[in-house]
């Protein structure tokens, strides 16, 4: 996955995290905006620390499990 490092802190953009996860680039907005995942605006971009990243996936169980849709609307038996 792509990054950029400014000082010491390295930085994704959304669309090479949405790229990297195989999801879209509004499933992170959706994260940025409810404040599950926390990110600065710079310019017109998003850009998310990898501190934010570790903690977002550490925060809420396995990496796959965030990316599911929430209510498939079919009953597991």
């Amino acid at each position: 996955m792509k990054s950029k490092h400014i000082g010491n802190i390295v930085y994704y953009n959304l669309d090479d995290l949405a790229e990297h996860f195989e999801v879209t680039k509004l499933t992170f907005m959706r994260y940025l905006r409810s404040g599950k995942l926390k990110g600065e605006k710079i310019g017109h971009r998003w850009l998310v620390t990898e501190d934010s990243l570790k903690a977002f996936l550490e925060g809420e169980g396995s990496k796959q499990g965030k990316f599911q849709q929430e209510d498939s609307g079919e009953d597991s038996d």
